[in-house]
């Protein structure tokens, strides 16, 4: 946007956004790389992945392009696939949460690191109900499973034999 002159600028700032949502945060373009190694946050693909195209199957833990104050699931097609119970699929899809600053429901994806604890998120915008439990096994390695709950609860909470492990 900086190679722009005004009044070209402006009215290329006004666009940016989604319907009624209009990002207003800077930098206007977002962030393109939010990987944060050790952590939760970023890009990850299916264990065993060997290239990064198509992305269908990968998950991004990043923040919402938009709204940048608010983390995101983007879900691609491993959460839903064959094989998995019904109760522990999770459609394609963006998903929005308001993150808790403390505990393990909640958390800001770079708040988990390889500490050993299952970490759940439970007040995901435009999802139909369950939770979503994660944990980094490893600096490069993440689990993470949908299960049918009402809620996070207090915990703890383990996971069942349907989760799904990524890489990076």
């Amino acid at each position: 946007m900086d190679y722009f002159a005004e009044p070209v600028r402006s009215t290329l700032r006004a666009r940016f956004g989604y319907g009624a949502r209009h990002r207003t945060a800077e930098p206007m373009c977002g962030e393109v790389e939010q990987d944060e190694p050790g952590t939760a946050q970023g890009i990850w693909f299916v264990a065993g992945t060997t290239e990064t195209y198509p992305e269908d199957p990968h998950l991004a833990l990043v923040h919402d392009n938009i709204d940048p104050t608010q983390p995101a699931f983007s879900v691609g097609q491993s959460l839903s696939r064959a094989g998995l119970p019904a109760e522990s699929r999770l459609n394609p899809g963006v998903y929005i949460f308001a993150p808790e600053a403390a505990g393990r429901r909640n958390r800001e994806f770079r708040d988990l690191a390889v500490d050993g604890l299952v970490y759940c998120h439970d007040t995901l915008r435009y999802h139909p109900g369950g939770v979503v439990l994660m944990q980094l096994t490893s600096a490069t390695t993440l689990r993470v499973e949908r299960q049918a709950a009402a809620g996070c609860g207090a915990g703890p909470w383990a996971f069942t034999s349907a989760y799904t492990d990524f890489e990076r």
